[in-house]
């Protein structure tokens, strides 16, 4: 199912109201939000007994272009603070 979503065959674009459209483009972000709330809802299912294991416990989580924009901006002020404190400022006006 990943891989389908993310190779774009869940792509719709449907008309839903008077003026209203509903585009979905598919992608890794769709995908890794879809297999979140999937992972959650089989956890659910082994703890009522409904189903002996979790098929998402094998699968690899994405991170979308938002998320490893978060990360590298988080590694980028870490060093930055790091160099502040060791007294060398990476800022030099």
């Amino acid at each position: 199912m990943k891989r389908d979503v993310i190779a774009g065959k869940s792509a719709a674009d449907a008309k839903t109201r008077l003026r209203g459209r509903a585009i979905v483009a598919g992608g890794k972000g769709a995908a890794a939000r879809t297999m979140g709330p999937l992972g959650g809802i089989f956890s659910y299912t082994v703890s009522e007994r409904y189903r002996p294991n979790n098929p998402c416990n094998d699968i690899v989580p994405l991170l979308c272009h938002s998320a490893i924009k978060f990360h590298l901006n988080l590694a980028a002020c870490v060093l930055e603070i790091s160099l502040v404190l060791l007294g060398s400022s990476p800022r030099q006006n």
